[in-house]
């Protein structure tokens, strides 16, 4: 059964909100029985881990991946609400380590990601036959509004 991985490329931070809706969506798995995600997962999974940029981990193939990070107008850095940045080509460069591309599917949950030049149309231009999702600029409404909802935010990604 495939894991669930929510990959968030900075430091761990206990204060970042990447940090805490990730958590909260992992306690939240961990309190129901029915291990079923949809949200443009669509299947079981078997639990979910949680990823930050000096994690030594290694996906498997039948994974599924949430990208977790704040993006912008800018399309070369991502962030997070505590003030630490990543570049674009970093980011991919992690994903790429720890064998994202190897994965089921990827889901973008930057704001903007979907638009071209940013991080998820450069994934889908490098990995063209895995299954991608990215989201225009209302994620970006959609996220303020809903914080700690990875699972909303992911259900209104765009494959691409």
């Amino acid at each position: 059964m495939p894991n669930l991985v929510i990959v968030i490329p900075f430091t761990a931070d206990v204060n970042c909100d990447l940090d805490r809706g990730a958590t909260d969506m992992r306690n939240f798995f961990n309190s129901i029985a029915n291990h079923n995600v949809g949200e443009n997962i669509g299947t079981q999974i078997n639990q979910i881990d949680i990823v930050y940029r000096n994690t030594v981990y290694n996906c498997a193939n039948g994974d599924y991946v949430i990208v977790f990070a704040h993006g912008g107008d800018n399309n070369t850095v991502l962030a997070n609400n505590q003030g630490q940045t990543i570049t674009m080509n970093n980011t991919i460069g992690l994903l790429e380590n720890i064998g994202v591309n190897n994965t089921a599917r990827v889901l973008f949950m930057c704001c903007f990601s979907g638009v071209q030049g940013h991080i998820a149309r450069v994934w889908k231009a490098r990995h063209p036959a895995q299954q991608t999702y990215g989201g225009n600029g209302v994620i970006a409404n959609l996220y303020s509004s809903t914080r700690t909802q990875i699972r909303a935010v992911c259900a209104a990604l765009g494959q691409l």
